[in-house]
């Protein structure tokens, strides 16, 4: 059983049997099994899907607390959404047969590292931008391709531009 709290400090908890598979199958049209075993990982990163999954998992927690699903909705943004993901693959984990648990270990871990690299190197690249330079280049881009644009037409002259106001006609 793993237990994560949402962003309300709601504490939940998801303790993985069959027929929890079979729940999310029918409510969520999701094969949870598709995140160990397959590529439905990426799937769960979207938060629309992984709350629909949540809900079929913790609807009889919901429905002991009067929770409605859009009630468990608002208590998922953040790092709650996070805790949750982790908590429902830990739980998925824990569920598979031995001979499947060691190689589904091995991809969370590889996954976790992957994702704090990019995160890492990302920030790297990010704060070796220095905006006021960033923003002389763009303007300098900008300026370019506007050079390339005809200049043989001119602003008519003032003459020809009536004056604002009220016709005399």
């Amino acid at each position: 059983m793993k237990k994560f709290s949402d962003a309300l400090q709601r504490e939940w908890a998801i303790d993985l049997t069959v027929l929890d598979l079979e729940r999310v199958q029918k409510a969520a049209e999701f094969d949870l099994m598709s995140v160990a075993v397959g590529d439905g990982a990426a799937e769960l990163q979207h938060p629309v899907k992984l709350l629909a999954v949540l809900w079929a998992l913790l609807e009889p927690q919901c429905r002991q607390r009067d929770v409605t699903f859009e009630s468990l909705c608002g208590g998922f943004y953040g790092d709650a959404l996070h805790d949750a993901l982790v908590a429902l693959r830990a739980e998925l984990n824990r569920f598979l047969p031995a001979s499947q648990r060691a190689l589904a270990e091995a991809i969370l871990e590889k996954s976790a590292a992957t994702s704090a690299a990019i995160t890492r190197a990302g920030m790297e690249k990010l704060a070796a931008i220095d905006p006021q330079q960033l923003a002389a280049q763009v303007m300098a881009d900008l300026l370019r391709r506007n050079s390339g644009a005809s200049s043989t037409s001119s602003p008519e002259s003032s003459a020809s531009t009536p004056a604002a106001g009220p016709s005399t006609s």
